[in-house]
């Protein structure tokens, strides 16, 4: 995409966009959704081939062009500090709820099966979780404030993070994990650009390092000693349809999402322990590449355990914004 694109959109409006609403202007979201990754980027016989292709075209100096890259150049998180807290909040339901002992009022045992009403926003709606409880093996509906994990072990992350621009989103996401009972021992950020900008996680009992990684190179380097791959709002990129397409196109630098997760997954095929995929975003859209969505929500070697909205708003050039969370379990672990 030219990274003049964005000027061009709000010069046409000739700045009345007061009074537009795009909030129900869907279209973006549900054509991102239905998109694939490209059968030439999976492709076994040629697969090894057409990611280093790919991974040629990740050129820091040339990406920094893009508005949705020079962002994170600016001393502020890309998202909201109400959005991340929220997300941060509902990762912790994710982890230390889902599928997990719990207690009602401090006194009723039971095991926690899932969020009711994914689409509710903390704080603004009802939120509740489905409990089943020990005794009776009822189901029954419960406000979370009323729910307390009941931990025999704190769930413990070593986090790698792709993507990880500025660190301001870090910042704010991982020190609430930690207050509300998450444990993070080791934590690396990669990204491909090394900002001017960025902030290093400075909390206590983490060992924290950056390094200056494209995705593919951080999976390779990292993902032995990692159970948790983070991604935070990356920058979006449409889907296309041929490698030469892709090679034409000077601005186009997709699938590194993709590839951060496929990577991932492949890497983990023979663990035992439990390995987590969490992405705060759109799954394409507004955030990652076009068919990102249709690849996670479809692959049988990960689960989606926690799902949750956390933001919605709009804008000329995406219509409807809808920020979620999204807790995967790789299904070996």
């Amino acid at each position: 995409m030219n990274p003049n694109i964005f000027n061009t959109l709000l010069e046409n409006l000739n700045g009345n966009i007061d009074n537009l609403d795009f909030s129900n202007d869907t279209f973006f979201i549900k054509e991102s959704r239905s998109k694939k990754i490209p059968s030439y980027i999976l492709k076994q016989k040629s697969y090894e081939k057409t990611k280093k292709i790919i991974k040629s075209k990740w050129k820091s100096e040339k990406m920094l062009e893009l508005f949705t890259n020079s962002c994170q150049l600016q001393e502020n998180p890309t998202l909201d500090e109400l959005t991340l807290t929220r997300s941060a909040i509902s990762i912790t339901f994710g982890l230390n709820l889902i599928n997990k002992n719990v207690l009602i009022d401090d006194n009723i045992k039971g095991t926690c099966i899932k969020m009711l009403h994914p689409n509710n926003i903390i704080g603004k709606d009802e939120i509740e979780f489905e409990i089943k409880l020990k005794d009776s093996q009822e189901l029954v509906n419960v406000d979370y404030h009323k729910i307390t994990p009941f931990l025999d072990k704190y769930v413990e992350l070593d986090i790698l993070e792709v993507m990880y621009g500025n660190g301001y989103a870090t910042n704010i996401v991982i020190q609430i994990l930690i207050q509300k009972g998450i444990k993070v021992n080791n934590y690396v950020a990669t990204d491909i650009i090394d900002y001017t900008t960025r902030k290093d996680l400075d909390l206590p009992n983490i060992n924290f390092k950056f390094d200056k990684l494209d995705t593919i190179d951080a999976i390779e380097k990292y993902s032995e000693t990692s159970n948790t791959l983070l991604i935070i709002s990356p920058p979006p990129s449409l889907s296309v349809s041929t490698l030469k397409e892709m090679m034409e196109n000077e601005y186009e630098f997709g699938y590194a999402d993709f590839y951060a997760c496929h990577e991932f997954i492949k890497s983990k095929k023979n663990s035992k322990n439990d390995n987590y995929i969490i992405i705060i975003g759109e799954l394409g859209a507004s955030d990652g590449t076009e068919g990102i969505y249709h690849y996670l929500m479809n692959n049988k070697e990960i689960k989606l355990i926690h799902e949750n909205v956390v933001s919605k708003t709009s804008d000329i050039i995406f219509g409807a914004i809808i920020k979620s969370i999204y807790v995967f379990k790789l299904n070996n672990s």
